[in-house]
């Protein structure tokens, strides 16, 4: 008896549906379906939901760096927002996978932080990883390294938004130049651009905010 395309996809679908992957299998089907830049067919969405916890174990360590630098309490939830966004956003676009994983999940969660942020009423300015205030760490170091904090804090509060975005998605994050340009949606050039501007600033406040900052610990 012939089958048609659907019942052949139907049938496929089953099939995932009927026996997990093994991970040189799931490994296999990510590979194809991140090639593959169309829309998922119907069969393709439940196999990416098969291989979606591949792709969270191997960019969910970024991803709660990026979210634990803003100081967020609930960053467990921001996180798994984060990654519910991305698989929305793989199942529904006209392309299927995006070009870059790491570039538009640092995207969807940058913008997840910034809501969250502002709804909070919070500094969105953090640089590095927040001291626990559960583990109340003291000792040769804690000081030294809350100062470096607050100079880091104070001199991203003066670059303007642009500036601020490349600081933190290449610098602080570890986005490639082609990944941040990519996140920010930005040409490449402009990153350059705003790259250089950043260091220069950043520097100059340097000369400015470091001494003031050694002489009030001296």
């Amino acid at each position: 008896m012939a089958h048609d395309g659907a019942s052949g996809n139907t049938n496929a679908t089953a099939a995932h549906r009927r026996r997990p992957l093994d991970p040189a299998a799931r490994r296999a089907a990510l590979d194809e379906l991140v090639e593959r830049r169309t829309r998922l067919e119907p069969h393709e969405i439940v196999l990416l939901g098969l291989v979606f916890p591949d792709i969270y174990a191997t960019y969910s360590k970024r991803v709660f760096a990026q979210v634990h630098r803003w100081r967020i309490r609930d960053a467990e939830d921001v996180v798994q927002e984060s990654f519910a966004t991305l698989e929305r956003f793989i199942r529904e676009s006209e392309t299927g996978f995006p070009e870059s994983i790491p570039a538009i999940l640092w995207r969807i969660t940058h913008g997840l932080l910034r809501n969250h942020v502002r709804d909070a009423a919070r500094n969105p300015v953090s640089f590095g990883h927040p001291i626990s205030e559960s583990a109340s760490p003291s000792g040769p170091g804690v000081e030294s390294a809350t100062g470096r904090r607050e100079i880091c804090e104070k001199a991203m509060a003066r670059l303007d938004e642009g500036q601020r975005d490349v600081v933190e998605a290449i610098i602080l994050d570890r986005l490639s130049h082609t990944e941040a340009a990519l996140a920010l949606e930005i040409p490449l050039g402009t990153l350059k651009s705003r790259i250089r501007a950043a260091q220069h600033l950043l520097a100059g406040m340097a000369e400015e905010l470091v001494p003031a900052s050694s002489g009030r610990a001296a």
